[in-house]
C-alpha cells in the first residue's frame, strides 16, 4: 500500500474517532438533562410587578413567552392623573425543518433584542447572529466554538449606523473549566474574574435553545438561589447582589420560578 494512502488512512481514522467522542459526550448531555421545563418568572416589590410565562411545543422546544410587566408609580399630588402603566407583550421562537432556532420575533419592537441567527450548511449550530438598534442600526456577532460546540468567541460588529455614531469592534473571549463552566477570558470588558459554581444545574442546561440564546453552555449555576427544588433548581432568587449574576429571560433578583417536571 502507498505511503501516502496509509497516511490518509490513518488521519481518517483519527478524525473519525474524535468524531464518535464528541458525538458521545453530545449524547451524554442530552440523557443527561434535567427532566424539567421552566414555565414562568415572576418579581414583585412594592412598585412593580413583573412576570414571564413561557410556552413549548409538543416537542418540548420553548416557542413563545408572554411578558406582562406592571410599574405602580407613587402618586404625584401635582399630577393628578398619574396612573399605573402597564406593559404586555409576546416574545416568538421560531425553527427551521432540522428543528434550528432561527430568529426571535415579537410585535413589540423594543421588547429585547431580538435576534436572527445564520447556519451554513446541515451545521446545528449559527455562525453568526443579528440584532436591530432602536434608531435603524443594525449588529452582527461573529460566532466561533470550541471541539464540543460551545461558544468560545464573540465578536461583536455593527453593519449599519448613523453617520454621527461610532461603534468599535467588541470581541469576548471564553473558555470552559473541568467542570464544564463558562469563565470569561481576562481581556473581556468588565472581567468579573474567576466564576465560582455551585453543584446545582444552570437553567441554560435545561434546553439547548436557552445555551444558544444566552450563548452559555455551562453545566452548574452560580450560588444565587435563595429555595431550590428537589432537581436542585432555584425556585426563587436572592434579592441581595451576589459576585455573579446567570441571567436568563424574566430571571432577575428576588425572581420566583416555577417549573414543569417529570
Amino acid at each position: 500500500m502507498k505511503p501516502l494512502l496509509v497516511l490518509l488512512l490513518i488521519l481518517g481514522s483519527l478524525f473519525s474517532g474524535c468524531r464518535k467522542i464528541v458525538d458521545l459526550i453530545h449524547q451524554h448531555d442530552d440523557l443527561n438533562r434535567i427532566p424539567c421545563k421552566i414555565t414562568g418568572t415572576t418579581y414583585v416589590d412594592s412598585l412593580h410587578k413583573n412576570s414571564a410565562v413561557i410556552h413549548y411545543n409538543a416537542g418540548g422546544y420553548p416557542i413563545s413567552i408572554d411578558y406582562s410587566n406592571f410599574e405602580l408609580f407613587i402618586p404625584n399630588p401635582d399630577v393628578p392623573d398619574t396612573i399605573p402603566i402597564s406593559l404586555d407583550y409576546t416574545v416568538e421562537y421560531n425553527y427551521d425543518a432540522q428543528k434550528r432556532l432561527i430568529n426571535e420575533t415579537s410585535e413589540f419592537v423594543y421588547a429585547q433584542r431580538l435576534l436572527h441567527f445564520a447556519y451554513e450548511g446541515n451545521s446545528k449550530w449559527p455562525v453568526r447572529d443579528s440584532f436591530p438598534g432602536v434608531v435603524g442600526d443594525e449588529y452582527v456577532e461573529d460566532l466561533e466554538y470550541d471541539f464540543l460546540n460551545r461558544i468560545t468567541k464573540v465578536t461583536l460588529r455593527a453593519i449599519v449606523t448613523r453617520p454621527e455614531d461610532e461603534f468599535p469592534t467588541e470581541v469576548r473571549k471564553y473558555f470552559y473549566d473541568i467542570r464544564g463552566n463558562r469563565q470569561e477570558d481576562p481581556s473581556n470588558p468588565g472581567y468579573p474574574g474567576e466564576i465560582v459554581y455551585n453543584n446545582k444545574p444552570s437553567l441554560y442546561s435545561l434546553h439547548p435553545a436557552w445555551q444558544l440564546i444566552h450563548k452559555d453552555f455551562s453545566r452548574n449555576s452560580v450560588d444565587y438561589g435563595e429555595t431550590y427544588n428537589s432537581k436542585g433548581l432555584p425556585l426563587s432568587i436572592k434579592r441581595e447582589p451576589v459576585p455573579y449574576f446567570q441571567f436568563f429571560v424574566g430571571v432577575v433578583p428576588g425572581a420566583e420560578i416555577t417549573y414543569e417536571c417529570e
